[in-house]
């Protein structure tokens, strides 16, 4: 038989990569810490280690710069030809070695950081996918696809140079300090490091409202992200109602969320820099330091150049002091945007626990008997509202059964349950005479069930690598999809009007019509050979010639093989019997 590969098989991320033993993944408290988030970053310690060490290199040269600097002015003051030649020359000559060894040093720090992304992204997307339907049931999509994307581009823009600035904002503020106050004038270098608890205290208050909001920021852009994707998925129906104007006042009242977070954030931001930077770092530091070097400097004291050196210096300490506290104000920021996003990774609301646990049954001895006795279910997002109540009724193998009732009468929670999308009801659900909660959920939905749902779900790839969907990660078997697509009473239609099983179905199977999804959507659930079809108002959305077509189809694929149709009306002509449901049966 023929085997392919398929444009939608992805790289799938290794267990190994999800960190089941990280603290991120353990259950959390109410916030994040600090351990948590930089736990992150621990599969790059080897990347970070020589990024460090090539910046404990480099570190030196750069710091030895202004040095020459004011050495080279005081000499020129001096009238001191060749010693200014010869520390403009030593200038030149660090600030090359300075320049050459910053290439391996940002390299590898980007690196670490484009590597900590991919991470984080394929974790939080592995994650999002293992957890249960409650969690799904609770959250739009849109909130769910923010948490993916932009809650990790945030963590790792806040985390991604992190450590190259704490080191090299302590070396050289150690190296500088040091100079000042041992090698220039104690004073002065008392003077330049007077700032620095000053700034200490304050970034830690503003630290710690800069994380606040982040959180904040992160909630309303999220929403505002839903509101956006649920418009243009939904953009036909949007339009057909000419209501443009309306979404765009939802998505404006989201995004004006968002805008007062951010104008917050902003406002935070200008009153701490334009205090600890312009102010305090940038002008009265620096104004103290030359008035009393200058002071020095007049009454003989000191040479000029020392004077050069310190506010030179000044600066750098300045400069780096504060990218060492933009780092833990960083922290701060990542921790609040983080928030949602380690919730993704805890092992809380996971599914994936007891996934492949539990019996398995030798297919060849799964008949297909299926029995409800006496079972109730609320679902979690609504646990005072029963959607089944004392349901029983019994499937024979090979037997074609119809549920019919009104909506929210729970005939597709019958559905749900049988996949064990849900796990916590009341009262027996057997398949031939096992309790399905002691039989594997992936089993179950790879083996014994196949969904054709009412609004058939394509994926945007070719007609037959959606047909092998249940199957594909082990390759496409195109003789055995031909088959299904025969039974489904589609080939035809795909060899001669589709232009064969490589068409591409577009977006959601948007170039194919809604009877054809259907019928590649029934070709899909037998490709896995399934012992029992759940069929969900297959045909509901079909206009008559379709659904003519359909039904004939789903008789087909319905031959040897335990059936259960859910319906508004009655099936009779196409099941063996019909139970009727009722919120309450």
């Amino acid at each position: 038989m023929r085997r392919e590969s398929s444009p939608l098989l992805v790289d799938v991320v290794a267990d190994d990569d999800l960190d089941d033993d990280d603290p991120t993944t353990s259950s959390l408290d109410a916030r994040v810490t600090f351990t948590q988030l930089l736990s992150l970053a621990k599969r790059e310690w080897d990347t970070l280690l020589f990024g460090t060490l090539s910046l404990l290199v480099r570190l030196p040269f750069s710091v030895s710069m202004p040095h020459f600097t004011s050495v080279a002015i005081g000499a020129s003051i001096d009238g001191d030809e060749a010693r200014f030649r010869a520390n403009v020359t030593r200038f030149l000559v660090v600030g090359v070695v300075n320049g050459v060894l910053d290439f391996s040093n940002v390299f590898l720090f980007a690196l670490a950081q484009s590597r900590v992304a991919r991470r984080l992204r394929n974790r939080a997307f592995a994650a999002t996918l293992r957890k249960n339907m409650a969690y799904f049931d609770a959250r739009t999509s849109g909130k769910i696809n923010s948490t993916v994307t932009n809650d990790t581009s945030a963590v790792s823009a806040n985390l991604s140079w992190l450590l190259r600035s704490c080191v090299e904002a302590v070396v050289r503020c150690v190296g500088v300090g040091a100079y000042l106050l041992f090698w220039v004038n104690f004073e002065l270098g008392a003077l330049a490091l007077v700032v620095i608890p000053i700034t200490s205290v304050v970034n830690y208050f503003y630290g710690k409202l800069l994380s606040a909001n982040a959180e904040s920021v992160q909630e309303t852009l999220a929403k505002s992200n839903g509101v956006a994707q649920e418009t243009i998925s939904n953009i036909v129906t949007v339009r057909s109602f000419a209501n443009e104007p309306f979404e765009r006042r939802r998505f404006g009242d989201a995004i004006d969320e968002w805008y007062e977070q951010s104008y917050r954030a902003a406002q935070l931001s200008g009153w701490y820099y334009s205090f600890m930077y312009s102010l305090v770092s940038a002008c009265f530091v620096p104004a103290a330091i030359l008035y009393v070097g200058g002071g020095f400097v007049v009454d003989g004291s000191m040479h000029a150049e020392k004077l050069v050196a310190t506010m030179l210096y000044s600066a750098i300490l300045q400069e780096y002091f504060g990218n060492l506290l933009s780092s833990f104000t960083n922290l701060f920021a990542a921790r609040g945007a983080a928030a949602e996003l380690f919730k993704v990774l805890a092992k809380n609301e996971r599914e994936d626990d007891d996934a492949d646990n539990g019996a398995t049954l030798p297919i060849d001895d799964v008949k297909g008997a299926i029995s409800f006795s006496n079972v109730s279910f609320s679902y979690p997002t609504r646990p005072d509202i029963p959607a089944l109540s004392g349901v029983s009724f019994d499937v024979s193998p090979g037997e074609i059964i119809g549920i019919v009732g009104r909506s929210g009468c729970g005939k597709s929670t019958v559905f749900a349950l049988l996949q064990r999308f849900y796990t916590e009801f009341s009262g027996d659900i057997t398949l031939d005479g096992a309790r399905i909660e002691t039989l594997s959920p992936n089993w179950l939905r790879r083996h014994c069930f196949a969904l054709v749902g009412q609004e058939p779900v394509l994926f945007n790839g070719t007609i037959l690598s959606n047909i092998a969907y249940a199957r594909l990660g082990a390759g496409i078997d195109r003789e055995r999809a031909i088959e299904c697509a025969k039974t489904a009473l589609i080939h035809d239609v795909i060899e001669d009007e589709l232009g064969g099983y490589d068409t591409h179905v577009g977006e959601r199977g948007c170039q194919l019509s809604g009877g054809q999804k259907q019928r590649v959507a029934i070709a899909r659930a037998l490709y896995s050979s399934p012992r029992v079809l759940l069929l969900d108002e297959p045909t509901s959305a079909l206009d008559l010639e379709a659904e003519s077509i359909v039904t004939a189809a789903l008789r087909k694929a319905a031959r040897g093989r335990t059936t259960i149709v859910i319906s508004h009306t009655p099936v009779d002509s196409f099941v063996d019997r019909t139970l009727e449901l009722s919120p309450r049966t």
